[in-house]
């Protein structure tokens, strides 16, 4: 993903025009999810980084639907979709403005 990131377009402007920053995959353990623990993080890295970045990026594996939905109701967008030798990824946005 990092490879090609800054050559994707948002908003009709390159990727690498902004200043913005790629989070990795995270994780839950099943005991905590459905909890909105996937919300609470992200709510506290845009209290932490909105003043420093335009908005953060990850990628989604489109098998894993859980992380796809729980990206979703946190805000992200998906800007892009590819395919590597293991799986498809969305490439997922979230700006803070």
């Amino acid at each position: 993903m990092i490879s090609h990131t800054d050559q994707l377009y948002y908003n009709n402007r390159l990727l690498s025009s902004y200043n913005y920053y790629v989070m990795g995959q995270i994780c839950v353990a099943k005991n905590y999810r459905g909890k909105g623990l996937v919300n609470i993080m992200y709510q506290h890295h845009k209290k932490l980084f909105q003043h420093l970045y335009d908005f953060v990026i990850t990628d989604i594996s489109t098998s894993n639907q859980r992380s796809v939905r729980a990206h979703e109701k946190a805000g992200f967008k998906t800007i892009h979709t590819y395919h590597d030798a293991m799986d498809q990824w969305n490439v997922v946005l979230w700006t803070w403005e």
